[in-house]
């Protein structure tokens, strides 16, 4: 199957039929492939091991697409945020100490595959185009500005920021933003045929509409319009309040998690959007039978109409019934035939 690098906006789900053959999208990161056998610091920092992980579980799961995703958490590491690992993820154990303008205006903006995870990731990707070539379209995440932001500076500084150091707030974002363009540009280089845009800091169940608006959307349509390939928003929570604001950045896809009903945000943005969601990962993909999985998808289709892509409404966690995700990607193809 060809790619090609020019996407027309104005027909939306042609844009993802040009990267999939069936309409499901299993959102799998370095955590679903992560293993208590494993060692997750050494996992991250190994492009062959990371390639031959998610390799594997595309095969085994069905799905015609190869995911290859971290965390999110390595655009702060590659800003100066020193991390920890625990048994299936990393998490930051120290942020910038950014408390003015100038500060902020002093911090530098890094080279894109300045830190080992990042160079992992890439070297993986590269493997997975040099092995599959143009047959499966190969996904891979670019975390947005905001929610990078956020880690850089630390969830609560950040928030609280916001209304009292707006500015110096904005000086950051705008620094992130510029690296997750150029970020965006290198991994489609790499080999990326579709960027997976995760923002979900951005949630209105932790920042206003109008604070979202203010410090969120323009980073989100730059990084959209950056790149030549087609990109999926996804932002946790109950999006409904900036669910328009979602659809008009221009990503090929707006993705929902189980917070948010199908039907409602349908009904929200219309029928000529591409809506990917919402099988909740932890208690329908993880928990419930295979019988079970498929009447929620089905469901979902129903309610998602005929733009729409079956997605979970987060990553797929680790040690899932394959057999589950497998019924996802056959109710998918059987509503795609």
């Amino acid at each position: 199957m060809s790619i090609e690098p020019s996407i027309e906006r104005s027909n939306p789900m042609e844009s993802i039929q040009k990267i999939t053959k069936i309409r499901a999208l299993p959102i799998v990161t370095t955590y679903t492939i992560s293993s208590l056998d494993i060692d997750f610091e050494k996992l991250v920092h190994d492009g062959e091991m990371l390639f031959e992980r998610f390799r594997e579980f595309q095969l085994a799961s069905g799905y015609d697409t190869l995911m290859i995703m971290g965390d999110g958490t390595y655009i702060a590491e590659a800003f100066g945020c020193d991390m920890t690992y625990e048994k299936r993820e990393p998490f930051i154990t120290s942020t910038l100490p950014i408390e003015t303008e100038e500060q902020a205006a002093a911090v530098a903006i890094p080279e894109v595959e300045c830190c080992g995870r990042i160079r992992a990731l890439f070297d993986a990707i590269r493997m997975a185009k040099k092995t599959v070539g143009d047959n499966v379209p190969i996904i891979t995440n670019s975390p947005a500005a905001f929610t990078s932001t956020a880690r850089i500076l630390g969830m609560n500084e950040t928030y609280m920021n916001l209304v009292m150091k707006p500015d110096m707030v904005k000086i950051i974002i705008d620094k992130v933003a510029e690296y997750t363009r150029n970020y965006t540009d290198a991994v489609i280089e790499a080999g990326a045929d579709m960027i997976f845009l995760a923002d979900p800091a951005a949630s209105t169940n932790l920042l206003s509409p109008a604070m979202f608006r203010e410090f969120a959307v323009a980073a989100i349509k730059q990084q959209v319009e950056a790149a030549s390939v087609p990109a999926m928003l996804h932002i946790c929570g109950k999006v409904l309040p900036i669910a328009t604001d979602m659809a008009d950045v221009g990503a090929a896809m707006l993705s929902i998690d189980q917070d948010v009903e199908v039907a409602e945000i349908r009904k929200t943005v219309g029928n000529d959007v591409v809506i990917g969601g919402n099988m909740d990962p932890h208690q329908v993909v993880a928990k419930k039978s295979v019988a079970e999985v498929r009447e929620k998808a089905h469901e979902n289709f129903r309610d998602g109409g005929e733009n729409f892509v079956l997605v979970p409404g987060c990553t797929i966690v680790p040690d899932t019934p394959m057999e589950n995700v497998r019924a996802m990607c056959e109710v998918a193809s059987e509503m795609a035939a």
